[in-house]
């Protein structure tokens, strides 16, 4: 399972630089606070804390995003990384 979280992790990582160097109306603001925030918490979760309250992180992150624009698809690829990482929910 390691190896899974090693690219998840990788997936995390591109995701938050996308989010810190994007210049897409849609990601600024609030939105972005916030899935910033979800990525902390998924990374904490691989870490070994589930004190978060959980959800379907699969769910919220298809149904967060659309497919248009660099920083969308990157958020998009931190989902592939959990399924083929085995990891649908947490918590």
């Amino acid at each position: 399972m390691e190896l899974g979280f090693a690219a998840v992790r990788k997936s995390i990582a591109a995701a938050r630089l996308a989010l810190a160097e994007t210049g897409e109306p849609q990601w600024t603001g609030d939105r972005r606070t916030g899935w910033l925030q979800a990525l902390d918490a998924i990374d904490r979760f691989l870490d070994g804390d589930e004190s978060e309250r959980g959800f379907s992180i699969i769910r919220s992150l298809d149904a967060g995003v659309g497919t248009d624009g660099a920083t969308s698809r990157a958020i998009l690829e931190v989902a592939t990384a959990l399924r083929l990482g085995g990891i649908d929910r947490y918590r």
